[in-house]
């Protein structure tokens, strides 16, 4: 089982138990990198590697903790927008944005997704 999740740093990282196949299958993903001091593979997050890891694992190999990997369901309404806006505003908290920064940026996203479900 592979577990992917986003670092601080905004990559994906992909942990698992050792296991030389599954090594072989990341090397193969172009930009991965061994992270030494969190023993874990860090891919970009983009386009590229989610599909790249798409084609490696099949669905039941993958625990993802992202939901880009595997997500299977779309945006719908503003209910389930929230966990996503609430995760937005608690990093942008510890960062120390303003509440109005924080309010501005969380109107932004919520009309980004919405003028993508059209």
């Amino acid at each position: 089982m592979v577990e992917v999740k986003i670092t601080q740093s905004y990559k994906l990282s992909l942990s698992f138990k050792y296991d030389k196949r599954t090594i072989d299958k990341i090397r193969s993903i172009e930009g991965r990198k061994w992270d030494t001091l969190n023993k874990y593979w860090t891919v970009p997050n983009n386009i590229n590697s989610i599909n790249a890891i798409r084609g490696l694992f099949k669905k039941s190999e993958i625990i993802d903790q992202t939901s880009l990997v595997y997500n299977d369901n779309k945006v719908k309404d503003i209910t389930s927008k929230q966990p996503l806006l609430k995760k937005v505003e608690d990093e942008l908290k510890i960062r120390g944005y303003s509440s109005k920064t924080i309010k501005s940026y969380k109107g932004q996203i919520r009309r980004f997704i919405e003028y993508h479900e059209k």
